[in-house]
């Protein structure tokens, strides 16, 4: 392994390592705070949001793709007029 390759490895276990830390950190603070149904209701709405985002498989980006071309091949130039 290069040095900084090394380098940018080690800096990105240490980021994770510390987001780990802190998340573990917080968490009585906000049973606390929102009590065990609320943070149950967080957490739940986070794991629906990370499982969407991971079963994506890119469809926002290809129904992107093809909206543009599909109106770029079937819409007519387009012309500003203004009327004084």
């Amino acid at each position: 392994m290069s040095p900084s390759l090394r380098t940018n490895v080690i800096a990105k276990d240490l980021g994770n390592g510390w987001v780990a830390l802190v998340s573990l950190a917080v968490v009585p603070g906000y049973l606390w705070w929102l009590g065990a149904e609320g943070l149950g209701l967080i957490l739940f709405s986070a794991t629906l949001q990370g499982l969407c985002s991971l079963l994506d498989f890119g469809l926002i980006a290809l129904v992107t793709r093809e909206a543009a071309y599909w109106y770029r091949r079937n819409s007519l130039p387009v012309t500003i007029s203004y009327q004084l």
